[in-house]
């Protein structure tokens, strides 16, 4: 018998679920394991109600109710915990299980790597929140290694915390995904971004390229189509504010299900980070860049994206990962590039052709498949 634990923290607060995205990726993955013949227990953390002083002491574990879970847990043969804040509760967890259970493989998926900048926000006006957990995180981390046996991982490191990777590329459920019905044609361009809006997407890059655009004598009409909500929402709509772009730029807020298929049809271009540079990373493995293709929507980058580090392609632009204004020009002219000779309805129909070869996560989560089935 397969039984494998799937171990996730909790993506609810007070009945709101925060992250969307993260949850179809979980059940993507959970399908593929039970298309596999794995009989899967899902396991959510729940958050410990602690005062946030006593969770930045050394050795208190103040994050997760690890007991509740462990509890749970009857004969596993795997284990696959998402990654989350690190204390000496998971490490007894760690450790208790391989206890009991010798012979269970622990899994750990790591959604980004290296993760201190982003996690702990190591510079900045948060550090002092941040540090006593980072300091948790590289003491107790060290532990991995005597009870992980491998770590699932989007980079391209072939060894974390001293133990061996399995390097996959981020996937997901492309049948999920609708494809996009095409504008009519018209001289317009619509770029869309659908994030949780966090400083490193650095939108702020492109409002400055519209501005410095239009603000020298630029007259085709680029929209800019915002869905999301998040920290670096007030940012934005200041900025906006600042250029008088409000004509230009459009906040829709949280959107799912029909209304964001709807904003979608309404797009030409989907936006990935233009921020990495400021938690000191360069390579995305991102979900939205995925969305964006099983949608057949060409995309923008402003990093290096793994899915066209060694494949050129027409549908994809990238910019340089720093602070400069993107360049509005540069979009016009790949977009109208790309249009040449295609109809809308071509190019999303060999985009989502793209992805069901390249982003369904049937194909990219393979390599964890294949090392569980190990004989």
């Amino acid at each position: 018998m397969n039984s494998l634990y799937y171990i996730y923290l909790s993506l609810y607060i007070n009945g709101k679920l925060l992250y969307p995205g993260v949850k179809n990726k979980i059940k993507a993955q959970i399908d593929i394991f039970e298309r596999y013949g794995f009989d899967i227990f899902e396991i959510q953390l729940m958050i410990k109600k602690m005062n946030p002083i006593l969770k930045r002491l050394p050795f208190i574990s103040g994050f997760y109710n690890w007991t509740d879970s462990l509890i749970k847990i009857k004969n596993p043969k795997f284990i696959y915990l998402r990654h989350v804040y690190v204390d000496s509760g998971n490490i007894k967890f760690f450790k208790e299980i391989k206890s009991k259970y010798p012979e269970a493989k622990i899994l750990l998926e790591l959604p980004t790597y290296p993760y201190e900048k982003e996690r702990f926000q190591i510079k900045g006006i948060k550090s002092l929140f941040g540090f006593p957990f980072l300091l948790k995180d590289r003491y107790y981390r060290k532990f991995f290694s005597k009870y992980v046996d491998r770590i699932v991982t989007y980079s391209t490191d072939d060894e974390i915390f001293g133990i061996p990777t399995i390097r996959i590329q981020n996937g997901i459920d492309v049948t999920s995904f609708h494809v996009i019905k095409p504008r009519p044609d018209d001289d317009e361009i619509r770029l869309i971004a659908v994030a949780t809006l966090q400083d490193y997407h650095g939108y702020e890059r492109i409002i400055e390229g519209l501005h410095f655009y239009y603000e020298n004598g630029g007259n085709r009409t680029v929209k800019f189509l915002i869905v999301g909500e998040g920290p670096a929402e007030q940012q934005l709509r200041a900025i906006v504010n600042q250029y008088h772009l409000d004509k230009i730029v459009v906040f829709y807020g949280k959107k799912t299900g029909k209304e964001l298929s709807e904003i979608y049809d309404q797009a030409d271009i989907g936006m990935g980070s233009f921020g990495l540079y400021k938690r000191g990373t360069s390579y995305s493995s991102g979900l939205k860049i995925r969305e964006y293709l099983a949608r057949g929507i060409p995309v923008i980058s402003g990093c290096d994206e793994d899915l066209f580090l060694h494949e050129k392609n027409d549908f994809y632009l990238q910019f340089a990962n720093d602070n400069s204004p993107i360049s509005i020009p540069e979009i016009i002219k790949f977009y109208d590039n790309l249009l040449n000779g295609q109809t809308k309805e071509e190019i999303s129909i060999n985009i989502r052709r793209f992805a069901e070869h390249n982003v369904d996560l049937s194909n990219t989560f393979k390599p964890v498949i294949e090392y569980l089935l190990e004989k």
